[in-house]
């Protein structure tokens, strides 16, 4: 199964992502190359940064979860599990969803191909023309590249 096949196939699931967040899904990652060869299947929701960390908190991404972050934060992982689980179980595909401010989709994969999913008729979320963001999670990727 090609890309573009695996993109109509999941169509769908991308129109209700972008019903619940407002903004385009797209296929990003391996499965672009590989379709279904790919280990998992990486979609990608890029959110406006205020919208992003109004909506889960600044306690999110790759820090270990502890019982002490904010219940915003610890919606983060419970949305993404439930969704992910969701396209696992109607589609077959091992999804790894991602949701993700667009300050950090700049600095990560600026760039990077990416095909979207959806059908729906929602602007594409602007990327930064330069990184210009001072979030820590941006600031210690910065920090790591140096």
């Amino acid at each position: 199964m090609t890309a573009e096949d695996l993109a109509r196939s999941l169509e769908g699931w991308a129109n209700q992502l972008v019903t619940r967040f407002g903004h385009p899904a797209y296929l990003v990652g391996s499965a672009l190359e590989k379709g279904l060869e790919a280990r998992d299947v990486d979609v990608a929701v890029i959110l406006p940064d205020e919208e992003f960390w109004g909506r889960y908190g600044s306690h999110w991404g790759h820090e270990r979860m502890t019982p002490d972050w904010p219940p915003e934060s610890l919606l983060y992982a419970a949305d993404m599990g439930k969704l992910a689980a969701y396209a696992a179980k109607e589609y077959k595909v091992n999804v790894d969803l991602k949701v993700e401010p667009a300050c950090l989709v700049t600095i990560r994969h600026h760039g990077k191909p990416r095909l979207r999913l959806d059908k729906v008729d929602v602007p594409e979320v602007p990327l930064y023309a330069r990184f210009e963001c001072s979030c820590p999670w941006c600031q210690e990727i910065l920090e790591a590249r140096k």
